[in-house]
């Protein structure tokens, strides 16, 4: 996890355009975050944004002198009050668990903006964070992920499918406000555990071929929405059909729902 250079200049400054953050709110983030970058060009974007937000001249020089600068202090020169959250307390983060931890009551509908930087793919219980994500931010408030959709093996646990997402959104009538996906260069597909890779050759005496290890396209995700009621997170639920789909589908819902409660309650 970690921020580019020009980070606040891309990402958060769309935040501002857009009305999504504004001076004065809470903001929380998914993962201690920290820069990873050159420091020169990291101060000069960062002393950029800096300047262009009216920020002192004595407030910028306290952020850029001791070299990358503290990802908090910036949000906090720009009026936002900031708050992370990790399992590590890694730059003053504060300890949480996203794989098992409900949200506090003091953090429910507390945040105006839930920032997922790349963190929720590293659990082994990813629907836990989106739940939080859910619960933790204000009516109105923006929730934006930023994960690997397509191959990165090597990068996570999860890669969620865009229909995992599609019912994300629809299910619990959040507002889209940013989708986009970000292709990189392929690359081979060499996994430690799946090593033999064959195609389907459809003869009944060799059904399948061994091949070399295909090209796999890389695509990063980013989806950004807003959270339009005070209604609970709702579970998303594939493979559910026939004539009581309906039934079942509130059923498993409603399942994963006291799930919560009693592991709160324990």
């Amino acid at each position: 996890m970690g921020y580019t250079a020009h980070y606040f200049q891309h990402a958060v400054q769309l935040w501002f355009e857009r009305g999504w953050l504004k001076p004065g709110q809470r903001l929380i983030e998914f993962g201690a975050q920290e820069f990873f970058a050159d420091p020169t060009e990291t101060q000069r974007g960062v002393g950029d944004f800096l300047v262009a937000h009216g920020a002192s001249p004595a407030a910028i020089v306290k952020i850029l002198e001791n070299g990358l600068p503290k990802v908090d202090a910036i949000y906090a020169a720009m009026g936002i009050d900031y708050l992370a959250i990790d399992v590590d307390d890694a730059h003053g983060s504060t300890f949480f668990d996203l794989n098992t931890f409900g949200a506090p009551p003091a953090w429910r509908n507390a945040f105006d903006f839930v920032n997922n930087e790349g963190t929720i793919e590293h659990l082994a219980n990813p629907l836990n964070g989106f739940h939080v994500a859910h619960d933790i931010a204000k009516v109105g408030g923006v929730i934006r992920h930023n994960f690997p959709l397509i191959g990165w093996s090597q990068h996570g646990f999860a890669n969620l499918t865009t229909k995992f997402y599609a019912h994300l959104v629809g299910d619990n009538a959040y507002e889209v406000l940013k989708v986009q996906a970000t292709v990189s260069e392929p690359t081979p597909f060499e996994d430690p555990l799946f090593t033999t890779c064959v195609v389907l050759t459809g003869e009944r005496a060799a059904p399948t071929k061994q091949i070399p290890p295909p090209a796999v396209t890389n695509i990063w995700g980013e989806l950004i929405y807003r959270k339009t009621g005070d209604q609970p997170f709702i579970m998303p639920v594939d493979h559910v059909e026939g004539p009581n789909a309906t039934m079942v589908r509130s059923r498993l819902i409603e399942n994963y729902r006291r799930a919560g409660r009693l592991a709160r309650e324990s």
